[in-house]
């Protein structure tokens, strides 16, 4: 009786555990994408290569998207989140506005 009990305890643990660890994998994914897109973004509206500053400021792969509009840059970037969350097809995205520096009167 008892080793079911115990059986059934560990396996609450365990999918507790795989659940914290996908929760923090996110975070993380999500201020690295984050950070990327930031230096990017600023990258961006000083007329510089914005890829070229996501690399730099990220370890993961991501993809960004610039668009310009008018007097403003906007940077899109994407990344697949690592660990057990990775698996089920997570993605980590964020998105920043800025204005681009040579309009600033």
């Amino acid at each position: 009786m008892v080793t079911v009990e115990l059986a059934i305890g560990f396996l609450a643990v365990v999918a507790m555990l795989v659940l914290v660890v996908s929760v923090a994998a996110a975070g993380l994914a999500r201020s690295s994408v984050c950070q990327a897109v930031r230096e990017a973004a600023r990258e961006a509206s000083v007329g510089g290569d914005a890829h070229a500053a996501a690399a730099r400021a990220s370890d993961s792969s991501v993809d960004l998207a610039v668009s310009r509009a008018g007097r403003w840059v906007t940077v899109r970037g994407q990344a697949p989140v690592a660990g057990p969350g990775g698996g089920l097809g997570a993605t980590a995205r964020c998105e920043a506005t800025t204005l681009v520096e040579q309009a600033v009167p």
